[in-house]
């Protein structure tokens, strides 16, 4: 019977659960010896980049601002009632949209960004954030084309 392959992300996600004290550590030495540990093999720019990549992503699920490991990030309270937000956009994701459509949707938000700042950027504060999330989404993926 074949091995299963283990993919690195896995492998930096299992050290992370085991220890989530290590997601607010400001270097990844401490990281880096335990991937070295548990697989046997150097860490390559490869696996260091996957391993920013979960470790961003653990951050955020788990609430844990950088450098500091005790204190978890700040939770904004919301004014209005909760609204359920739609789940991230996987990298792997595919953009369909051509680029010229794309730039168009940025001016697009842009505009109404600057429209709401306008209006009345204390009542339209959840408005603004909501737009700048969206355009930066929208550049993202330009980025990915």
């Amino acid at each position: 019977m074949a091995k299963k392959k283990v993919s690195v992300s896995s492998i930096f996600r299992a050290i992370y659960e085991a220890d989530l004290s290590l997601l607010g550590l400001p270097t990844n030495d401490e990281i880096y010896k335990r991937y070295m540990d548990k697989t046997g093999q150097e860490v390559n720019d490869k696996a260091k980049q996957i391993n920013a990549n979960s470790k961003s992503i653990l951050r955020k699920e788990h609430g844990v601002s950088k450098g500091s490991p005790a204190k978890p990030a700040p939770r904004k309270a919301s004014a209005g009632p909760a609204v359920a937000r739609p789940s991230p956009v996987k990298a792997e994701s595919k953009v369909h949209a051509s680029a010229s459509s794309l730039e168009q949707l940025e001016e697009n938000i842009d505009e109404c960004l600057t429209f709401a700042k306008n209006l009345d950027r204390a009542a339209l504060a959840s408005v603004i954030n909501h737009l700048r999330i969206a355009r930066n989404e929208v550049v993202w993926k330009l980025s990915q084309k």
